[in-house]
């Protein structure tokens, strides 16, 4: 097997590709992690949230800008958060389309979140039990 089709196999339930026009005009997805079939004929700036809060900005992104990067952004799917990073893209190949890619890093981030709650927590604690003096 080569390189690439290991690293597409290891990574195939963890992305998801979703085409749309500038205009927000939903094109097509994989639907890998959120089902988007519904939004055929309609404009994702409606239908996703986080699209609609940054559709100014999509519109005016140019061939030669950087993607747009939004990592950890909360999505609820069947009462389940998950964690998803987000990378906008210019297509390749049709310059009136843009790519989202989608990434699902729940474990990770939901291991993170516990972490935290952890340390705050012991943050507390500690803050609490000090002597006075």
């Amino acid at each position: 097997m080569s390189l690439k089709k290991l690293k597409c196999m290891l990574t195939a339930n963890r992305s998801q590709i979703t085409i749309f026009e500038r205009s927000g005009k939903f094109v097509e997805s994989c639907n890998t992690i959120m089902d988007y079939q519904h939004l055929e004929g309609k404009s994702v700036f409606e239908h996703i949230p986080m699209l609609q809060s940054i559709a100014p900005s999509l519109s005016q992104l140019q061939m030669q800008d950087a993607p747009i990067y939004l990592p950890a952004v909360s999505e609820v799917k069947n009462s389940e958060t998950y964690y998803v990073d987000y990378h906008i893209y210019n297509h390749p190949e049709q310059k009136d389309y843009l790519v989202l890619l989608a990434m699902d890093y729940s474990e990770m981030y939901k291991k993170l979140i516990a972490l935290q709650q952890e340390r705050n927590e012991l943050m507390m604690k500690m803050e609490t039990d000090i002597p006075d003096a």
